[in-house]
C-alpha cells in the first residue's frame, strides 16, 4: 500500500514536471533566435555603457569649466574680480595659463559653447542611460532640453539677435529640471517628500549660482553632480540584461 501510494506520488511530480517544462513561458529558446537575443543584448548593453561614459566625461567637463566659466563672465562683464565665493587667486592663475585673457567677451562666449557641449552630452547621454523614459524623467530631460537651447542662444548666437531670451530660457530649464526630480521623487514616495526635493534641488542650484556669481554655471552644478552620482551608481542590471523583449515561442 505504502509502495503504491509512493509510486503515485512520483508520477505525479513527473507530470507536473513535464507540464511546466513545456508551457511557453518555461519551453527553450530555439536554436536560430539565440544568437539573435544574445546580440541584441550585448549590443543594448554596449550602448548602455556608451552613455554611461557619455555622461561622466561630459559632467567632469562641465565641472572643469565651471570656474573658469565663472571667471570669464566677471572679466567681460563684471567688476574682473572673483566670482562669488570664488577665491581671488584662481583668476591669475588662468591668465598664466592663457585659459582667460584677449577678447573678454569672445573668450566668456567660448566658455559658454564649451560648458553647451558638455552639458549636451550629459542630455543625450541620460536619454539612453535613463530609460525607461516616462514620469518625471521625462520632465527633467525636458528641462535639460530647454536648458541647452536656453544656454545656445546665450553664447553660441549674437546677443542682438534673441536679445535676453537664451538667458529666460535658462531659468525655465533649470525650474523644469528641479521639478521633474521632485516627481521622480514622488513616484517612490509621498507628495510632501516629492515637493521637499524639487524645492531642495532649485535651493541649491540657487545656492551654487551665490557661490560662483555666475550662472548658467553655478545652478548647472547641481545638475552635473546629480548627473554624474546617477551615472555611477545606477544598477547594472539596467545595461540591457532584462531590457530586451524575448521573441514568443510558438505553440
Amino acid at each position: 500500500m505504502l509502495l503504491d501510494w509512493i509510486r503515485s506520488l512520483e508520477a505525479s511530480i513527473a507530470r507536473r514536471a513535464i507540464s511546466s517544462y513545456t508551457s511557453p513561458s518555461c519551453r527553450p529558446m530555439p536554436e536560430h533566435l539565440t544568437p539573435g537575443l544574445a546580440g541584441g543584448r550585448t549590443a543594448l548593453r554596449d550602448r548602455r555603457l556608451a552613455a554611461r561614459l557619455g555622461v561622466v566625461f561630459g559632467a567632469l567637463v562641465g565641472l572643469a569649466l565651471t570656474l573658469p566659466f565663472a571667471l570669464a563672465f566677471q572679466e567681460a562683464y563684471g567688476s574682473g574680480g572673483a566670482a562669488g565665493l570664488v577665491p581671488a587667486g584662481v583668476s591669475p592663475w588662468l591668465f598664466e595659463h592663457g585659459l582667460l585673457g584677449g577678447d573678454s567677451e569672445a573668450v566668456y562666449d567660448r566658455y559658454g559653447v564649451a560648458y553647451l557641449v558638455a552639458l549636451g552630452l550629459v542630455t543625450a547621454s541620460l536619454f539612453v542611460l535613463a530609460r525607461p523614459i516616462r514620469g518625471g524623467r521625462r520632465v527633467v530631460l525636458a528641462g535639460l532640453v530647454v536648458l541647452c537651447v536656453g544656454i545656445f542662444g546665450d553664447y553660441a548666437v549674437p546677443n542682438d539677435v534673441v536679445g535676453a531670451v537664451g538667458f529666460m530660457l535658462e531659468g525655465v530649464g533649470f525650474l523644469i529640471v528641479a521639478i521633474g526630480v521632485g516627481l521622480v521623487v514622488c513616484e517612490r514616495a509621498a507628495a510632501l517628500v516629492g515637493a521637499g526635493a524639487a524645492l531642495a534641488t532649485f535651493a541649491c542650484m540657487i545656492v551654487g549660482g551665490v557661490l560662483t556669481g555666475h550662472v548658467p554655471g553655478g545652478p548647472g552644478l547641481t545638475i552635473l553632480v546629480g548627473a554624474l552620482t546617477f551615472a555611477l551608481l545606477v544598477h547594472m542590471r539596467h545595461d540591457g540584461a532584462d531590457a530586451v523583449d524575448l521573441p514568443a515561442t510558438p505553440d
